[in-house]
């Protein structure tokens, strides 16, 4: 395991699962799993080679469907990457212990349906679910969120507890049918559509308004 104990990328792109040795690479720094487009699980032993890292990229493992709760052992995690993981359908709520996690990118994972709930990840900055055309909850994973991109997602409802968030000022979202309930409280958030840079700042609900176009993103 020595050529794999400072950083393992792209090595395993035809297969189907990681070599339970893995967990061996104690000192890995840094891990790249992108385009390993038919492995489709993870070992637990994975938790034993990740306590190090700082970030992880698993973006168009397009067969991966579940990541072992030992990934919650990858408590110095900055960035964790699931871009375009189709098939992925649940994260562990052991993601809840990735306390220094800044980015979180989840954009294209068609068939994830909902996130850990429960859990506040503290350093959690940015949250990509765009295109995660399944989700229908409002992920509230964390209070310190700053940005979030939730376009042509399921969301059906947005809670107002939102508005208590401190950091929250970018805010990306469609609106289609399926949207219940939007607070009127959102009088310090910044809403942006998924075509344009922000709109507005300091925003009332009596300026908010809503576009009779499916997909079309909120805007004033």
């Amino acid at each position: 395991m020595t050529r794999m104990e400072q950083e393992v990328v792209n090595k395993f792109t035809n297969h189907t699962e990681l070599p339970s040795s893995i967990g061996n690479a104690t000192n890995l720094q840094f891990l790249s799993l992108n385009r390993c487009s038919t492995l489709v699980e993870l070992p637990s032993s994975l938790g034993n080679a990740i306590g190090n890292l700082d970030y992880l990229d698993f973006s168009d493992c397009s067969s991966l469907v579940r990541v072992p709760s030992s990934i919650g052992n990858a408590t110095n995690l900055k960035s964790l990457d699931f871009r375009r993981c189709s098939s992925l359908v649940e994260l562990p709520a052991s993601i809840g212990n990735l306390h220094k996690l800044y980015s979180l990118t989840l954009k294209e994972c068609h068939k994830l349906e909902v996130l850990p709930v429960n859990i506040n990840m503290k350093s959690l900055r940015e949250l990509d679910l765009t295109d995660c055309s399944l989700m229908q909850c409002f992920p509230e994973i964390s209070t310190n969120i700053e940005s979030m991109y939730l376009t042509r997602t399921a969301i059906k409802e947005v809670p107002s507890a939102i508005r208590l968030w401190p950091r929250l000022f970018d805010l990306h979202m469609s609106y289609s049918e399926n949207l219940k309930e939007f607070p009127q409280v959102l009088d310090t958030i910044w809403i942006t559509n998924n075509l344009t840079t922000h709109t507005s700042a300091n925003i009332s609900s009596a300026s908010l308004k809503r576009t009779a176009t499916k997909d079309q993103s909120f805007y004033t």
